[in-house]
């Protein structure tokens, strides 16, 4: 029996409304079959692990993951963070000229990819692939089956696949740390830390944490980042944190400033965009950092607002995408939950042009590469927008959760009182 005077449950975050939305599930599966079906051909047109292309590793920037896992097991982490030599090791592993790829991640970063090197190839990619999805679709959509399954055959997240990125591992950390740092600070802490793998995602992370005031979480993220870079400089030298934050760091920063070329079409900033239309890097820099002002601005309200848990966590995965000038469009599985956030806020919408804008931004990873080839550069346009309208959303959301809790409350003290009877 339960004691009339117990403390009432605290209002669960209302599930996402996906199963309403037929053309999502519907183009989720089409893009799955079709991404399987393209997947047998390239594999089985390759020769070893050189794809049909002839120019690159089959998962394409894998190579850059997997070379770093066997030079790690080999007592050569030094080569990875050498541009030249690194590409070197690569060209001996394909067998041929190969384009560059650049190893742009912190030396931390080696620990995590160098078991990679204890299995082949291909077996290394599939294990990464199922593994670093299975984070994310946990992490983002967990305890929802239908959630974690949409989030899996998201377009960006088949986009990462096909790339070998770590988009998915990123988001994974990035959301599960969202999550939770109310329930379990040391956990969640550590997952920030290890966020530093890819901190350009992470920039806003401190600000919810000082907004959230989640002190602990603060003090577990410092010391596990802190960690982490000692046990690096220890087991591969300390040499390699200054040859990353000198060499490495600048060719990365030359990429984004000077790269032309497909790299363009894969970046979705402001930055980026401006660049592609032949604006000065200073006032592509400056209105970048205007974006990432406007986009906290947008973050601190919905998280000091009485908005569900699960759209503060949603809406803040897009807002790590627009406040970076560094990013590509594999890093956009940050985006796909704020995705199902915008059509559970549409339900029953009617309005053809809701529905097509949100088709559109669930698209976007895939549709804004040859979009942004042709000089149409709507990827910062379209995310700004979204993100504008979901934070205008954030009241009418937020008197929605209040009134479902104090629905939930009512029947809560209702069964209460049938319960003392």
């Amino acid at each position: 029996m339960t004691h009339p005077l117990q403390t009432p449950p605290a209002p669960a975050s209302r599930p996402w409304n996906i199963t309403a939305h037929g053309n999502v599930m519907t183009m989720s599966v089409m893009l799955v079959v079709v991404f399987l079906l393209a997947a047998c051909w390239y594999v089985a047109a390759s020769d070893g692990i050189v794809d049909p292309s002839g120019r690159h590793a089959i998962g394409r920037d894998f190579i850059n993951l997997w070379t770093a896992g066997r030079l790690v097991l080999d007592g050569r982490a030094a080569t990875v963070f050498d541009v030249d030599g690194f590409h070197a090791v690569q060209e001996s592993i394909v067998g041929r000229e190969f384009p560059l790829h650049l190893w742009s991640y912190p030396p931390h970063f080696l620990l995590m990819v160098a078991p990679l090197g204890l299995l082949g190839y291909l077996g290394a990619l599939v294990l990464w692939s199922v593994v670093t999805v299975a984070l994310y679709a946990v992490a983002a959509g967990y305890p929802r089956p239908a959630t974690m399954a949409f989030l899996a055959a998201a377009p960006a997240t088949l986009v990462n696949i096909g790339c070998g990125q770590t988009g998915a591992l990123a988001a994974a950390f990035l959301f599960a740390g969202l999550r939770l740092m109310h329930t379990r600070p040391a956990f969640s802490g550590i997952l920030f830390g290890l966020l530093t793998v890819k901190p350009q995602l992470g920039l806003l992370v401190p600000l919810v944490l000082l907004v959230e005031r989640r002190w602990t979480v603060i003090a577990w993220a410092g010391l596990t980042t802190l960690a982490l870079a000692a046990l690096s400089a220890v087991i591969f030298g300390p040499e390699l944190w200054s040859v990353y934050l000198r060499q490495n760091f600048a060719v990365t920063r030359s990429y984004l400033e000077v790269g032309t070329g497909p790299f363009m079409d894969m970046v979705p900033s402001t930055f980026m965009a401006l660049r592609r239309q032949g604006v000065s890097l200073e006032i592509a820099y400056a209105v970048q950092a205007v974006v990432a002002v406007l986009v906290a601005i947008g973050a601190v309200l919905v998280w000091r607002s009485a908005a569900p848990r699960d759209f503060k966590v949603a809406l803040t995965g897009i807002a790590a995408l627009l406040a970076t000038p560094y990013a590509h469009n594999y890093d956009m599985t940050v985006i796909s939950l704020g995705v199902l956030a915008g059509y559970t806020l549409v339900g029953a919408d009617t309005a053809v042009w809701r529905r097509a804008c949100l088709t559109l931004i669930w698209l976007l990873p895939i549709a804004m590469v040859p979009l942004h080839h042709v000089g149409i550069t709507i990827a910062p346009l379209l995310l700004l927008g979204f993100y504008a309208w979901l934070v205008a959303q954030c009241k009418s959301v937020a008197a929605t959760e209040i009134e479902v809790a104090n629905c939930d409350q009512k029947n809560f003290v209702a069964s209460c009182r049938t319960s003392a009877v």
